[in-house]
C-alpha cells in the first residue's frame, strides 16, 4: 500500500514571484483629494488615484508613470469637458506630505494643497 504525502504550500514559495519582480505595493504619495493652495477644499478639487485624475472638467487614465525623487512624469489619456480625447504630459512633484504642484500639458504650474479625508 502507498503512503500518500500532504501537500504543503510555503508562503515563500507564493511570495517568492511578487517579491522577485519588484512590485512596489504601496500607494504613489499624491493619491488624495486636493484643491488649489488658495481656494477651499468645500469647492473644485481634484483627486488624483494611482492611475487617474478626475477634476470638475476632466478626467485623465495614466497610460505611463515614471517617479524619481518625489517627481512623477505622466501620459495620460484624458478628456476634457466638452473637447475630443487627447495625450496629456503631466507632472506632479510632492511639496511635502501635504502640498503637490501640478503642472499640465500647458506648462503652468498649479500649486495643491491635501484635502482631509
Amino acid at each position: 500500500m502507498s503512503r500518500i504525502r500532504p501537500f504543503r504550500i510555503h508562503l515563500t514559495a507564493v511570495l517568492a514571484p511578487v517579491l522577485l519582480c519588484g512590485a512596489d505595493l504601496t500607494e504613489p504619495p499624491y493619491v488624495g483629494k486636493w484643491a488649489a493652495a488658495d481656494a477651499s477644499c468645500d469647492g473644485d478639487t481634484v483627486v488624483l488615484e494611482d492611475q487617474a485624475l478626475y477634476g470638475a472638467e476632466n478626467q485623465c487614465q495614466f497610460e505611463k508613470v515614471k517617479a524619481k525623487n518625489h517627481r512623477y512624469a505622466i501620459q495620460a489619456l484624458c478628456r476634457a469637458e466638452g473637447l475630443p480625447q487627447e495625450v496629456w504630459k503631466l507632472i506632479i512633484e510632492m511639496a511635502g506630505e501635504d502640498g503637490l504642484i501640478l503642472t499640465r500639458s500647458d506648462g503652468i504650474p498649479t500649486r495643491y494643497k491635501r484635502c482631509p479625508e
